[in-house]
């Protein structure tokens, strides 16, 4: 995990704020550089993240300190879910999304902290970085694996932007590693004007998952709708592809 010199903690907050056009008072800088922990990247951000979102102004520099007191990842972690019970946000389950999760370095650690202190846990990931080593690392804390697949045809997944060529393969092969080592899989296809008249339901049953999730996708305008305009289907279409199917199916609408 990234460790941080002591010199460039307080840059590193600043540099963080500034995204949000936002600013942490000197003091606050000085009690995150002066906290041993927080050279820790992932801490770091947590704080961070806290401070940013639920941070009332006169109450900022208590809640900082609150935070700044736990000696370690997993104690401040406790801390923030207490917060989140104590909203009443009663959340039982983390799900890291992208993006692609397994390119972020923490998401390791998250899950298994987020595994510790009791939550579900799951990952969406469309699976070119999962290997059996990886996967067997996770199994302990992790109990569902979500993966996009789109297709059964390998020129239709990189059309739709799967661009490594042997994604089908890969899916084929990970989904057995996923069962054998006692993780639930969810498996998503986003139905399109290139797939919605494939016949899935061989396929599908060959990646046995727990859940086959399939999503209309459609455009809004002034998001990506010039890109997604020629991969979209209307209703009528989405409603045929699904009577294809008829168990095992979990149908949503998917904007992007």
């Amino acid at each position: 995990m990234p460790i941080f010199a002591r010199d460039d903690i307080a840059p590193a907050a600043r540099a963080y704020f500034d995204i949000f056009s936002k600013k942490l008072p000197k003091e606050i800088l000085a009690k995150i550089e002066n906290t041993p922990a927080a050279a820790n990247a992932l801490y770091l951000r947590a704080v961070l993240d806290e401070l940013r979102q639920f941070g009332i102004h006169e109450e900022l520099e208590a809640k900082a300190s609150g935070y700044l007191s736990a000696p370690d990842l997993q104690t401040l972690f406790d801390r923030i879910i207490t917060r989140w019970h104590l909203n009443q946000l009663k959340i039982e389950k983390i799900n890291i999304i992208g993006g692609e999760p397994l390119l972020y370095p923490f998401t390791y650690d998250i899950i298994k902290i987020a595994k510790n202190i009791g939550f579900v846990t799951s990952i969406t990931t469309n699976g070119s970085l999962l290997t059996k080593s990886k996967i067997k690392m996770f199994s302990p804390y992790l109990d569902w694996i979500g993966l996009s697949v789109d297709s059964k045809y390998e020129p239709i997944e990189r059309e739709m932007g799967r661009r490594c060529g042997k994604h089908v393969q890969n899916a084929l092969k990970i989904c057995g590693i996923i069962k054998e080592e006692g993780i639930k899989l969810k498996v998503s296809t986003t139905v399109t004007k290139l797939n919605c008249k494939e016949k899935m339901k061989q396929f599908i049953r060959k990646l046995d998952p727990n859940i086959w999730e399939n999503l209309q996708v459609s455009f809004k305008k002034g998001h990506n709708e010039d890109i997604i305009r020629n991969l979209s289907i209307n209703e009528t279409e989405f409603e045929n592809y699904m009577r294809l199917w008829h168990s095992r199916v979990y149908s949503l609408f998917f904007d992007l």
